[in-house]
Parts: structure tokens; C-alpha cells; sequence
């Protein structure tokens, strides 16, 4: 996060620093618009993040939380020709303004404020400003620093083993807990922050997650939104690296319509899929790199042809309620459940993880990458629970839900 003005975007928001977008005048509680310590990101009024926020700070405490998020540090209405800001700020809005006006379309967060400055819409009625700690980079804008300055992987790969314990811990914090449990979806590589001296990742953008609390119906938050709003309405079987394995066989069985397949032909035809293929070609995926050794690994698997089973009903289920949360909740069954929460706690895990693998191949030569520990950490969490003895799928999901994770990358 360096730089002026606009600093980055996405679908849902749009980025700012250096300086950042001003508060309508009377405003409290917000940092001065010229500070250097945070950025300012204009979302909807209906973004969720600030709240999904306030939810993972609480589960990590304070000591995680002040270090390994990119916490928020306060809310306002932005200024802008309807709600000017205090005077002090005139003329930062101005220059902001004059910033948005001027940079080239991208077609997301930021043309939507960009359209409505140029038809002189108020943006205090559709808009917000969160103002959120600075770090120091992205995975992917740290991987170009290391790029750009030709450190060794040698010496790389020490400083990314010294700091995967602790995101670990950070990681499993947000789903290991009996009161709330937070999944963050979206853990490309934009959205993991690194510090460096010494190296740490961290967690940014939680505009996109699904969450559980105690005393509260599941099934819009949780099994309905991921269900519902991301496996019908979007391809995550090819391209997204934040996309864990059962989630990609998930939505390519939906998206195609593969429910009735035997398990192995939906599985081997997601690997041979010309648009996985193509994919494959620009983008240095782990998962994509190692599908076919890995599908002919877990297709002799029980629990696995378990799993592709279980994946399909819920297909023919969403098929069925595809517009109804909590029809589609009260008709899956227990083993249907579980796997929907296990396939959710791994973007937790397999995410993060295989963002990071993914930006350190695109910097070194990739057997290094593939030969790391980082690698055989992914390969052994995604494989490991599918090469438990039985044919009981619920009770193993269950038991690697609850395992510390930093025991197997002791030992990997």
C-alpha cells in the first residue's frame, strides 16, 4: 500500500491514500485525512466488511488482531459538493477529486464513485468511508520487490518458513471457535499483506465472507450465502488460486450439471476440462500444476469418493432451492452439513497458502518452489484427511477441523 490517491480497487471498494478521501465536516472519531498510517476505502453503505471487521478482531484478541489484520479504525460519510468537509480539508478533497477524475477506467469500485461525481450524485446517501491500517505490501506487490531485487529463494523461503506458524495460528482462530466462526473467501493474493523486518503475512478486505454465531440461523450466513450467492452464481473451478479443491469440484459439478456422474468421471473430467487447461497455461496454480497426481492419489481413496458423493447431493439440493436458504438448510442432511463447513474451513487454510506458493513460482524457477516445505505443507492438508483408515467421512472432517495445523508443518 504506497503510493498517492488511488491506490488500488476492487468490486467492492475503492482505495485511497496519501492523502485519503475527507470526512463530511463534523465527523469523530476518524484519522486526519493526511495521515500517513492508514487508507481510506469508499465502500457501499451495505458493505459488510467493517462488521466481518469487528468479528475476526474479537476472535483473535487483541494481541493477533493489532498485528495480523488490517484493522479498521473508524467510519464517516464522505465529503464531497453536498457534505463539504471541515475546511482544513478543502483542499484535499480537492485533490482527490481532481485524482478520481483523472485516472483510467477499470470498470470496478472506483468508476462506479468516478460516475457519480461526474453526474454530481451525493455519495453520503450510497457511500461510506472505512479508514483502515496501512501495512507495508500485498503477496503479489512483495513478490515483485523480491523479483525486482533479485534476492536468492534460498534466503526467501527462510523468512516465508520463519512467518507461516504464526498465520497458522491467525488462520485457525477465525473457524476453531464454538461461538463465532468467520471464513474469509477471498485470500488472493491482493488480499494477504506482508510486513517485512522481520516477514509477516497478515489479512486484509474481509468484504467477502460467510460467518456462523451462536443464537443465529446458519442458513443465510452461512451455508445460504456460500451456497447460494458464490457455487451458482460464480466459476471458481479454474483461476483462483483462493479456491481450495472441493470448492472447484463443487462448482464444476454445479456449473455443469454433473450430479449424476460416477465420482471418478466428475473428477477426472474437472482435470481435463479445456477451460482448466487453458487456464493452466498462464497461471502458476499448485493445485492446477498438481491435479492429476493428486486426483489419482484421492480417487483410490474411500473418504474421498465419499466426499465427490456428498458433493453431488448438495448440487441436486441447490438445484432445488436455488432461491430459498432455508429450504436448502432444513433439506441437507448431517454429512451434507459437515462437508459444506469443511470445505469452507479450508479457504482458512489451502487458500493462503497456495496464494503465496503461487507468487513465489512466479519469481523462481518452479521445481525450487514445488520442492519446499511451503509445497509439501499444501500437499499433505489437502490429502491428508482422505487418507484416513474407515469409510466414515463425517467423523474425519471433524477431527481435521479441530487439528492444529502447525503440527503438520513441524513435521512436512
Amino acid at each position: 500500500m504506497i503510493g498517492g490517491k488511488v491506490i488500488g480497487e476492487g468490486v467492492d471498494g475503492c482505495v485511497l491514500a496519501n492523502s485519503m478521501w475527507p470526512c463530511e465536516s463534523g465527523s469523530h472519531g476518524v484519522p486526519d485525512a493526511k495521515s500517513t498510517h492508514y487508507v481510506s476505502k469508499v465502500v457501499s453503505v451495505n458493505d459488510e466488511e467493517s462488521e466481518n471487521l469487528k468479528m475476526a478482531a474479537r476472535l483473535l484478541g487483541h494481541g493477533l488482531s493489532s498485528k495480523y489484520l488490517a484493522g479498521i479504525h473508524g467510519e464517516c460519510k464522505p465529503a464531497n459538493s453536498f457534505k463539504p468537509p471541515s475546511s482544513k480539508d478543502k483542499g484535499v478533497l480537492e485533490d482527490v477529486l481532481h485524482d478520481m477524475k483523472a485516472r483510467p477506467k477499470t470498470g470496478q469500485a472506483c468508476d462506479v464513485i468516478q460516475r457519480k461525481i461526474n453526474k454530481k450524485i451525493p455519495l453520503y446517501k450510497s457511500s461510506k468511508v472505512m479508514f483502515i491500517s496501512k501495512y507495508d505490501n500485498t503477496v503479489s506487490g512483495w513478490a515483485n520487490v523480491i523479483s525486482n531485487e533479485k534476492q536468492s529463494f534460498v534466503a526467501v523461503n527462510v523468512k516465508v518458513e520463519n512467518a507461516i506458524p504464526t498465520f497458522l495460528e491467525v488462520l485457525q482462530k477465525l473457524y476453531q471457535n464454538d461461538s463465532e466462526q468467520l471464513i474469509h473467501i477471498d485470500l488472493h493474493t491482493g488480499n494477504i499483506f506482508v510486513r517485512y523486518a522481520p516477514l509477516e503475512f497478515g489479512i486484509a478486505d474481509f468484504g467477502r465472507c460467510v460467518f456462523r454465531r451462536n443464537g443465529e440461523d446458519p442458513s443465510e450466513t452461512f451455508y445460504g450465502k456460500f451456497l447460494l450467492e458464490y457455487i451458482t452464481r460464480y466459476q471458481m473451478y479454474c483461476q483462483y488460486s483462493q479456491t481450495p479443491l472441493e470448492v472447484r469440484l463443487l462448482n464444476y459439478c454445479y456449473k455443469k450439471k454433473y450430479d449424476n456422474l460416477e465420482p471418478d468421471i466428475l473428477v477426472k473430467g474437472w482435470a481435463t476440462d479445456p477451460e482448466v487447461m487453458t487456464n493452466e497455461n498462464g497461471f502458476s496454480d499448485f493445485i492446477a500444476f498438481n491435479r492429476y497426481s493428486m486426483i489419482t492419489h484421492l480417487l483410490t481413496r474411500i473418504l474421498f469418493i465419499s466426499m465427490v458423493e456428498t458433493i453431488q447431493a448438495i448440487c441436486k439440493k441447490i438445484r432445488l432451492h436455488e432461491k430459498n436458504a432455508k429450504l436448502l438448510y432444513n433439506n441437507m442432511t448431517d454429512k451434507e452439513r459437515k462437508v459444506v463447513e469443511f470445505i469452507l474451513t479450508r479457504y482458512s487454510i489451502i487458500a493462503p497458502i497456495n496464494t503465496i506458493l503461487q507468487e513465489l513460482i512466479l519469481v523462481y524457477d518452479k521445481k525450487h518452489v514445488l520442492g519446499s516445505k511451503l509445497a509439501r505443507f499444501l500437499e499433505k492438508a489437502m490429502l491428508m484427511p482422505y487418507d484416513q483408515e474407515g469409510s466414515s467421512l463425517v467423523p474425519v472432517l471433524t477431527t481435521a477441523q479441530g487439528s492444529d495445523l502447525r503440527v503438520l508443518w513441524s513435521i512436512c
